[in-house]
């Protein structure tokens, strides 16, 4: 065989330079990287949450999943002053069923299993996330336990994932220095009373029919099976919306049918609020779905009195309860 020529020594050292300026290049944008993960992480708002489950040692008997409707509506304070227990609120902002998951899975490895999970059930949880505040995650990236639980779930381009700085593209790190939520046991107070303008822009997202992913489908059943496995009980919870908002949505039959094909077969309870007294009082709301300060106190009031009476059906009352 005729050996392969060897490339004049000018374009050795052309393509070394290259790959050294490559090389360089990398690692500098990387330290930056880092650097700017690190500031990022103590800037409050969306990113708290995430850092303070990553420290650890919450180690909560109860806790909250759901999209912004959780995290916005059930005060961990008043429940946990309510059944004397100590819960924390995994709310994740603007996401659905997969994102959930990722967040509790990330919880559930620096924490010990909670004795309740509380689910919180939409019908949108069971759409697949589309990018909405996604800034909340970039500033872990470099974070193993956070790679591990969350990367399998959620949607990260594989460029995303390994050039450094890319993700950050569009101004990510000023939407993160300005967000304006903050955040108590992962829980977020909107402090705003109820704006029509608003509610009309909920509807908007409401108005289409209930879908159901086949992929968030089968994450949120493996998710059910692993938490029962690992004995933590589960509630199911449909949370209030203020009536305008809960007429909008046309499916209730379709909605009703498929969360309780997942809570029928593994004995999983349903608190329902869908028609409760406190869907007519739009005091309460800031935007149709969301609680407002005045809204999340009294839903959590009434949750914590129904919860109260499920515990002892759970036989975990001794630990859990006054």
């Amino acid at each position: 065989m005729t050996p392969r020529p060897t490339p004049p020594r000018p374009v050795r050292r052309f393509l070394g330079v290259i790959l050294l300026s490559v090389l360089v290049s990398f690692a500098i944008l990387t330290l930056v990287d880092i650097l700017l993960s690190g500031r990022l992480r103590k800037c409050g708002g969306l990113v708290e949450p995430w850092e303070e489950i990553l420290d650890g040692g919450i180690n909560a008997d109860f806790v909250i999943m759901g999209a912004s409707d959780a995290s916005c509506g059930f005060n961990p304070e008043t429940l946990d002053s309510l059944l004397l227990t100590k819960s924390f609120n995994l709310g994740c902002e603007g996401r659905h069923i997969a994102s959930q998951v990722a967040k509790y899975n990330l919880y559930e490895k620096k924490n010990k299993a909670p004795a309740i999970v509380i689910q919180s059930l939409t019908s949108l949880t069971l759409l697949r996330s589309q990018g909405y505040e996604r800034e909340q995650f970039f500033p872990f990236f470099h974070d193993r336990d956070f790679r591990r639980a969350v990367f399998p779930l959620d949607s990260f381009s594989p460029a995303e994932r390994f050039v450094p700085m890319l993700r950050y593209r569009g101004g990510a790190p000023h939407r993160l220095r300005k967000a304006s939520h903050r955040f108590r046991k992962g829980f977020c107070t909107i402090d705003k009373p109820f704006s029509r303008q608003e509610l009309a822009n909920t509807q908007a997202r409401f108005a289409y029919p209930f879908y159901v992913s086949e992929e968030s489908e089968k994450v949120f059943q493996d998710f059910l099976d692993a938490s029962l496995k690992a004995g933590s009980k589960i509630v199911f919870v449909y949370p209030p919306l203020y009536r305008e908002l809960r007429d909008t949505i046309k499916d209730w039959e379709k909605i009703y049918s498929r969360f309780e094909s997942y809570a029928s077969p593994r004995g999983i309870p349903v608190l329902d609020y869908t028609w409760h007294p406190i869907c007519e009082d739009s005091t309460f709301y800031y935007d149709g779905i969301h609680l407002n300060k005045a809204g999340s106190e009294r839903f959590t009031e009434i949750f914590a009195n129904d919860l109260k009476r499920l515990i002892d059906d759970y036989g975990i009352c001794d630990h859990t309860c006054p």
